[in-house]
């Protein structure tokens, strides 16, 4: 069941999406596009590296995360309670942690 197909026709409009699906976020996000778009919510979600049985897989998935956000003008952070500050994140090289995407301004 994607979330387009609860919440697409809801009046209000999605503030905030959290995912924690285990390697599955991608998925996740794509059955939501349409919400995304619309409403333009905060996402946040858990990404790791060891969720992928093989390096093309987390290879081809951090880069359809990447085109995802950007292709919808995101910018992805890493949501650390450690840190001062969020940095921006790549996804270029090993990732385990939590992740945080902001709309820019449109």
């Amino acid at each position: 069941m994607s979330l387009e197909s609860i919440f697409l026709n809801n009046e209000g409009s999605i503030k905030l999406i959290k995912i924690d699906t285990q390697g599955h976020e991608l998925g996740v996000l794509l059955s939501a596009k349409k919400i995304i778009i619309r409403d333009r919510p905060v996402i946040l979600f858990e990404f790791e590296s060891e969720y992928f049985e093989s390096k093309s897989d987390e290879s081809e998935t951090k880069e359809a995360l990447i085109q995802f956000f950007e292709g919808l003008n995101y910018e992805v952070f890493m949501n650390n309670a450690e840190f001062k500050f969020m940095p921006s994140v790549t996804l270029k090289a090993y990732f385990h942690g939590d992740i945080i995407a902001v709309p820019l301004a449109t």
